[in-house]
């Protein structure tokens, strides 16, 4: 299980037993990784720490199961707690495309922040591409938006948004062109899945993808709140 933490300039943020640590170097984007592993820093910047899974449970479901067996992954076990909240003030720098901040991928964890993100998506959009049966209040504040590729074969994603600073929602958009979609864009999207909860109770949406699909997981609060998240990307067997 990897847990990133985008930070910008050139200090890396890296939360070490919940401690904040800086550390000095070039790059934008510093990568706090939970391995089974000695503590050391990689000429990539990366800080590799021995630590838990993303899960206690496989990621594989036995076959056989029976009618009316739940079949989901089970929750990654939080990300990001309420006494962290002001260890991370900002996300770090968005893409030149002026859409995307980075990629997250199956198994692993990125710690960012709304505040310095995009400006693309909100509470028109997402009714136009029936993201939610519900109307919502997204039209202020900034959103992060993380890129996913989906891995060879079938696969149902989970998306899990941990939010104990402010109010903010996950969204999932199926989206295989470059860059952020507009709003005449909304209604032909591939897919929009949203499963919005009131205040800063966990969020998880879960999708079936194939071979070649391309997502963008949106993290965006209610209204003008902005904060510090966690959001988790797993990838389990198509049921």
């Amino acid at each position: 299980m990897d847990k990133k933490v985008l930070a910008a300039g050139g200090v890396g943020v890296v939360l070490l037993g919940g401690l904040l640590c800086l550390v000095a170097g070039g790059g934008g984007a510093w990568y706090y990784q939970h391995q089974q592993a000695v503590n050391q820093l990689m000429p990539s910047g990366e800080a590799t720490v021995g630590a838990r899974p993303a899960t206690e449970m496989p990621s594989v479901l036995p076959a056989g199961l029976l009618p009316g067996t739940d079949t989901s992954l089970p929750w990654p076990m939080p990300g990001l707690t309420g006494s962290q909240c002001d260890d991370l003030s900002e996300g770090g720098p968005v893409r030149s495309d002026g859409c995307i901040t980075a990629e997250i991928h199956c198994d692993e964890t990125i710690v960012g922040h709304t505040r310095g993100g995009s400006m693309n998506f909100d509470t028109e959009f997402y009714e136009q591409g029936f993201c939610t049966p519900a109307t919502t209040q997204h039209d202020g504040g900034d959103e992060r938006v993380y890129l996913f590729r989906s891995p060879p074969g079938k696969h149902r994603l989970y998306f899990t948004l941990d939010t104990p600073c402010a109010d903010l929602d996950v969204t999932a958009i199926r989206w295989n062109e470059t860059g952020c979609p507009t709003l005449e864009d909304a209604r032909g999207l591939g897919d929009c899945e949203m499963k919005r909860k009131d205040g800063t109770e966990r969020e998880r949406i879960d999708v079936p993808t194939m071979d070649e699909w391309t997502w963008l997981v949106v993290v965006e609060g209610e209204g003008d709140d902005e904060g510090a998240f966690a959001l988790t990307a797993q990838c389990g067997p198509w049921r």
